[in-house]
């Protein structure tokens, strides 16, 4: 059996602790593994943040900083690089899907 770690939210950092944690070679993909083990890796799994989860998580935090009107929350709502990046050269991507598509 192939243990699968791509999903959203688990990257080589949550493959790599998971793997030391439970001392298998970071080489190996694909294991001879037992049913045991498999309960393992699920029950780890529900512990971290993935997918639908994640997703949430991230689009309350962001429409919490749009409802408190900051900085930030206002960037997101105008569809503008949040992060101090220049809009006057940069950016005309994001500027302009957000004109095309609204």
């Amino acid at each position: 059996m192939q243990i699968k770690f791509k999903k959203y939210g688990t990257a080589f950092a949550t493959e790599y602790l998971f793997k030391n944690k439970h001392r298998i070679n970071q080489r190996f993909l694909k294991l001879n593994v037992s049913k045991n083990f498999i309960n393992l890796f699920k029950k780890h799994n529900r512990k971290v943040l993935t997918e639908k989860k994640l997703f949430d998580f991230k689009n309350s935090n962001i429409d919490f900083l749009k409802l408190i009107k900051c900085y930030r929350g206002i960037r997101h709502k105008v569809r503008l690089p949040v992060r101090g990046q220049r809009t006057h050269t940069n950016a005309a991507k994001k500027v302009y899907k957000k004109r095309k598509y609204e």
